[in-house]
């Protein structure tokens, strides 16, 4: 769906192409505090565990907010309700700001570029698209310098959160909550000792915390074949030195193997190099496998965790 949103925006020469994926925006560009910027992300972390799930939103036809602004744009209808509340939720504390305008859920297909009768004629070239999609997380975007087409600037992730209420496990003991995401948040990165931001295609990382703190992190990455998800492989496991022992390592694995299974999977496979050596004597025990071993010893069909 992104491509084809990118190639309506190229035709109609919208400035902002390569500087910003299709989106829809619930909050707009606000400066946020350095200092205020993990109650920021924690703040999007729970607007997104309180939607009861994704959200299955039409796009399309393609209007437009002239006068006001020669702005052409996709109308955004269906599960609005679910939408404007989790709007409502996330715009507050860090990302509370004032506006000019009420909220109208759109995704910008080219703003102040046309003029009259060119707006016109896209607004009615384009009248018959129309396309649903499943949003899955919520995205929290920074501009950087450098990132975009020319070294200009550029909006990219830094952050995300699943749309749903996280795994808990642990309740009325040590706690935590467990979520994948798309993104790694500059905490996660730390602990992982990786860049933060946007994880390749295919790559996803599984984050275990307490309270708002992280305390565990795997990456895992799904192969995929002729279009399927052949397997997933784990790529590493790194769980903070001040809870290890208590089992965090292991409910981070299980969760990543819940995941690859969903995903259609056929098998996990792992560990790889960077994998806690905490957890290999237990992952022999439940998988097969051997230290440093890329699959099983056997290269059956999914075993669950």
């Amino acid at each position: 769906m992104a491509a084809e949103v990118d190639g309506l925006r190229r035709a109609c020469g919208d400035p902002m192409l390569g500087r910003v994926a299709p989106h829809l925006t619930l909050v707009p560009p606000v400066n946020v505090r350095v200092e205020d910027l993990p109650g920021a992300l924690a703040l999007a972390r729970a607007a997104a565990a309180a939607s009861a799930g994704a959200l299955r939103l039409r796009l399309g036809p393609v209007t437009t907010f002239a006068p006001v602004t020669p702005t052409i744009y996709l109308a955004v209808t269906g599960e609005l309700d679910r939408l404007r509340a989790l709007r409502d939720t996330v715009f507050a504390g860090p990302f509370d700001r004032r506006l000019d305008h009420e909220f109208v859920p759109h995704v910008t297909v080219a703003q102040e570029q046309l003029d009259g009768s060119r707006l016109a004629a896209a607004v009615e070239g384009l009248a018959a698209y129309e396309v649903d999609v499943t949003v899955e997380r919520l995205h929290v975007l920074e501009e950087v310098a450098g990132a975009g087409p020319g070294g200009g600037r550029a909006w990219v992730p830094l952050a995300d959160a699943p749309l749903g209420p996280p795994t808990l496990v642990g309740r009325g003991g040590l706690e935590l909550t467990l979520t994948d995401h798309d993104t790694l948040d500059p905490e996660a990165a730390v602990l992982l000792g990786l860049p933060g931001g946007r994880l390749a295609a295919g790559r996803f990382a599984a984050l275990a915390r307490r309270g708002d703190t992280v305390v565990g992190a795997a990456l895992a990455t799904c192969v995929v074949a002729a279009g399927q998800v052949e397997e997933a492989r784990l790529d590493s496991v790194v769980v903070a030195e001040a809870v290890r022992r208590e089992g965090v390592g292991r409910h981070l694995v299980e969760h990543v193997g819940r995941l690859a299974r969903d995903a259609g999977a056929a098998r996990l496979t792992g560990p790889a190099e960077r994998v806690d050596d905490r957890l290999v004597d237990w992952l022999v025990d439940r998988l097969g496998w051997r230290p440093g071993d890329r699959s099983p010893p056997s290269a059956g069909p999914w075993r669950p965790l």
